[in-house]
């Protein structure tokens, strides 16, 4: 069996995009803003508690100041940006390529379409999160679940039912590939 130039670039190509995805879910599980922060756990909520109707998922607990707040979603944006311009650059590179076979142009073509839909889906989860009160908002949509890193000065059952309505709405996901983090500031004296 002979490998060719266009299955050595493919299978680069793939590589590249789960290397990306996998360090893009590592970077979100690992967060770490500061020594001054405290992260606590708060468990499933229930994991199927039911606030009217609605099914709250897990909430994660971090806790510091508001400059670090603030510092976080801004380098969390950064590396969000460069991992999409990256894994963009890398499939537009295989797209236009002479020596790329037609099923994997039509490929690369495709993922820029997913990439450039799960960007504004993500963006609009973002945006009518903050039309929700919350002062910062990330979302990560990966293939099973989707994760909303959220500031906030606590946060409750029906916060939370809200930002699940939203994301549910918006992805198409079901609650239980939900997970909200929260950042939450310490009380400023």
């Amino acid at each position: 069996m002979k490998i060719n130039k266009r299955q050595i670039v493919f299978l680069s190509l793939a590589l590249v995009v789960c290397i990306a995805v996998y360090l893009n879910w590592r970077f979100l599980d690992n967060v770490e803003l500061d020594n001054s922060m405290v992260s606590v756990d708060a468990g499933n909520s229930g994991g199927s508690s039911e606030e009217e109707g609605k099914t709250l998922g897990q909430a994660q607990l971090v806790e510091t100041t508001a400059k670090d707040v603030a510092a976080y979603f801004t380098e969390c944006r950064l590396s969000k940006q460069q991992t999409r311009d990256e894994a963009l650059e890398l499939l537009k590179s295989v797209a236009e390529s002479e020596e790329t076979a037609t099923e994997t142009k039509e490929k690369a073509s495709n993922d820029m379409i997913d990439l450039a839909k799960t960007t504004d889906i993500e963006g609009t989860i973002e945006s009518l999160i903050k039309a929700k009160g919350f002062s910062e908002c990330m979302v990560y949509i990966g293939d099973d679940a989707v994760n909303v890193v959220v500031a906030t000065s606590g946060l409750s059952a029906e916060q939370a039912a809200q930002i699940n309505e939203i994301v549910i709405s918006e992805s198409g996901r079901e609650a239980s590939a939900i997970k909200i983090v929260e950042i939450k500031t310490e009380a400023e004296s």
